[in-house]
């Protein structure tokens, strides 16, 4: 208060104490603009809510996902239609094996009239000069097996 410039000291209290009143009337003021703002920002979110809830897609949501669930359909058959081809080419493939297959196997050559001759120890005779006349030899045909003794 001393160092205010006032008339009197009386006055110049009164200078530095805020006026009740003014001071309810700035609140009031402050109030009524805070929840204006309130009121706007809760008009203007629900303006938008609004706005959101008549778009088509918020509407009906399964309309957004047709366009991919029609491309999911497209690529499945696709998928399948590609699968099949490759099981059949494996299969193919599978079949020309088994058939080579059969072709090279032992029973294979033996089912086309060869034999396979084999000395009493059961080793493979493949020359006419391993065995000697007279000696045992088990032949093998396609279904069985003949003893026989070489010849000259």
């Amino acid at each position: 208060v001393a160092d205010l410039r006032a008339s009197t000291p009386t006055d110049a209290g009164k200078r530095i104490v805020p006026d009740a009143a003014a001071e309810s009337a700035g609140l009031r003021r402050a109030r009524a603009a805070m929840a204006a703002a309130i009121d706007r920002g809760v008009h203007r979110e629900r303006a938008g809510l609004a706005a959101l809830r008549t778009r088509p897609v918020l509407a009906r949501p399964a309309t957004l996902l047709l366009p991919y669930s029609e491309a999911v359909a497209r690529l499945r058959g696709a998928t399948r239609h590609a699968l099949a081809a490759v099981m059949a080419d494996a299969d193919s493939e599978v079949r020309a094996l088994a058939a080579s297959l059969r072709a090279l196997s032992p029973q294979g050559t033996l089912d086309r009239g060869f034999a396979v001759v084999r000395t009493p120890a059961g080793e493979v005779v493949r020359d006419a000069a391993e065995v000697r006349p007279g000696d045992p030899l088990r032949i093998r045909v396609a279904r069985g097996e003949i003893a026989a003794v070489a010849g000259d």
